[in-house]
């Protein structure tokens, strides 16, 4: 039998022993086939079969039991569209097309398969350690118990009692079972059951409705299903091969569905999931022309997606390897709940709702879309009422507010921080009991920074700022203009001495730095007026210069009042000491500080 399967197969090919038994049992043992390039492809430890010779007679192929062991097949392909490696075995024992059907009646029994192995490898495609790739398929331990009751041209009846198997990427498949039954217009699956390491999916019975086999050719339109999950669970992180960013996530989700329609035309009613009760997401969902993901358009309407402080630790604690604490801003939100519609493409939807939490309502309508080069952007609207900030900040000087914003903004990869346009208002704004009103935004935050203007225009404040704040900067930048008017600060509750002070200035800045001794650049103070009950005081103008070196500072100070000039190795906390000691040497007479100065290299000059 070698010699003529060699000569059929043109490759090599080695049987260690065949063993024939009353004419309806065969067994070979340690068979080894080569590709036509000498390369290992299939080994077999041992195969046996019991068939019914009777029934063989009669034109049917009836298979009382096939035991497959240790075996060990091995598939690749020198790139994508080169041949199979086994596809010279597939053409030698293919038979000549014809017009007439080839007539089925197959029937096995008990197929039991151990200890078996199967590799498939794109040759010239590249790697991927520990994440699935389908150029790179390693199976291992594969074991099947399945029996094939009936297969007919026109019907099919056939379980698999159980099917378990690993791939090197990390998938473990502990456990699949099912049973099949089906004739030219309908099928059943039944008891069907996906086991992973720590995920269970059931289905009690998924119906397909078609108009004869030839439906399969366009599965994705002409195949109609419906089937409704039994009470299931998942761990995300037995998909972590898929998803990288689900490897650390241990915990159970309880989920449960009903599904109906074809590929393309998919609805999802009954959502249900639930995680640990902290996390809870119900809603229903159409999707159409999922055949191509990349087209396929979604609609959601989502009845329900709450999460508490305990959720929050679920989902943080689940995709973090370090887990530290909900963060406080979070903690102080309690419960968040978000209700309304998602809509578009995977890539590119709209949601619309309305978000809730301890702080106060937000209602949403957001566009995301998202791109490999440009990352994830976005755009739309906000809108809220009695948004309280204490909450929010954790800072009882912060009230409600009252906004309305819309926002463009994107983010990648390779950013530390979102890029966000916001242009909007601040109707209402309560800090330390006193409410603004009418405060407008309109300015870009981007790289940690702030460019645009802002204007609140109250009765006891006018408040202008025009310009760029950057304190995210290893050294901070400040380039504005400030305008404030009728400045009031005892109505606004921020001082308390004099209910009517009032008092108004400009500003215009231009310069960097992280502490005061190390500032480069310009301040000018402009128009000051002070008003109280007694006392009236104005200042044309103020003009701060200062310049920082490795070697020394520089100040300048020019005004109306006070000109001066000053450098050296000195620091703004000590600079007073500096000028004392200094006007000591050509005043001895000037009494002794009371405190310990320090002494610098200072050069000043009094104009």
């Amino acid at each position: 039998m070698a010699s003529e399967l060699r000569s059929k197969l043109q490759t090599e090919l080695s049987i260690g022993k065949i063993n024939m038994g009353m004419l309806n049992r065969i067994i070979i043992e340690d068979l080894n086939i080569q590709d036509q390039d000498q390369q290992d492809l299939l080994k077999v430890a041992r195969l046996s079969a019991r068939f019914d010779i009777w029934e063989l007679l009669k034109g049917k192929i009836s298979i009382n039991s096939v035991q497959l062991f240790g075996f060990d097949l091995k598939l690749n392909k020198q790139s994508a569209d080169d041949r199979l490696n086994m596809q010279f075995i597939i053409d030698a024992f293919s038979k000549p097309q014809s017009d007439e059907p080839t007539r089925i009646n197959l029937r096995v029994n008990s197929l039991l398969v151990r200890r078996g192995k199967l590799s498939y490898d794109v040759l010239d495609a590249p790697t991927t350690q520990g994440k699935f790739n389908t150029s790179h398929l390693q199976f291992n331990n594969i074991i099947a118990n399945i029996s094939l009751k009936a297969l007919q041209n026109d019907s099919i009846n056939a379980s698999i009692k159980r099917l378990s198997v690993t791939e090197s990427s990390g998938i473990e498949l502990k456990k699949l079972s099912l049973k099949v039954v089906g004739n030219r217009e309908q099928m059943q699956l039944q008891n069907f059951e996906v086991n992973l390491p720590q995920s269970k999916l059931e289905i009690d019975t998924m119906n397909l409705r078609y108009a004869g086999v030839t439906s399969f050719d366009e599965f994705a339109d002409q195949v109609e299903f419906s089937l409704q999950t039994l009470p299931s669970h998942i761990s995300l992180g037995d998909l972590s091969a898929f998803v990288p960013g689900f490897k650390n996530f241990k915990e159970r989700v309880d989920f449960g569905l009903a599904l109906k329609g074809t590929i393309n035309q998919l609805s999802f009613t009954n959502i249900n999931v639930n995680a640990d009760e902290h996390l809870y997401i119900q809603g229903n969902a159409n999707i159409d022309g999922l055949s191509n993901p990349k087209e396929a358009y979604l609609f959601t309407k989502l009845s329900r997606l709450s999460i508490d402080q305990e959720g929050m630790a679920f989902l943080i604690r689940n995709f973090s390897s370090e887990f530290t604490g909900v963060p406080p801003i979070l903690e102080r939100l309690e419960t968040i709940a978000f209700n309304g519609e998602l809509s578009g493409y995977f890539n590119d939807f709209v949601t619309y709702g309305i978000l809730r939490s301890k702080a106060g309502t937000v209602r949403t309508d957001i566009k995301f879309s998202s791109d490999q080069d440009k990352g994830l952007n976005y755009s739309g609207r906000l809108r809220a009422e009695k948004f309280d900030l204490d909450v929010l900040t954790g800072n009882p000087d912060f009230g409600d507010i009252d906004f309305n914003f819309d926002v463009v903004g994107q983010r990648n990869q390779n950013q530390n921080f979102p890029n966000v346009k916001l242009l909007g208002k601040i109707s209402n704004f309560d800090f330390r009991g006193y409410n603004y009103d009418e405060m407008t935004i309109d300015g870009l935050y981007k790289n940690g920074g702030f460019d645009g203007q802002f204007l609140l225009d109250d009765e006891n404040a006018l408040v202008s700022l025009l310009g760029s704040f950057n304190f995210t900067k290893t050294i901070p930048e400040f380039n504005f203009k400030a305008s404030v008017d009728r400045f009031r600060p005892y109505p606004l509750h921020i001082s308390k001495r004099d209910e009517d002070a009032i008092f108004s200035v400009d500003v215009v800045a231009d310069f960097t730095g992280n502490s005061i001794d190390l500032l480069n650049g310009e301040i000018n103070i402009n128009n000051l007026l002070y008003n109280t009950s007694d006392l009236s005081y104005s200042l044309d103008n103020f003009k701060i210069k200062a310049e920082h070196t490795d070697q020394e500072n520089n100040l300048i100070i020019d005004s109306n009042f006070l000109k001066a000039k000053i450098n050296g190795q000195y620091s703004y906390q000590t600079l007073w000491g500096s000028i004392y000691n200094i006007s000591k040497t050509y005043l001895p007479h000037l009494p002794r500080h009371s405190k310990n100065l320090k002494r610098v290299r200072t050069t000043l000059t009094l104009k």
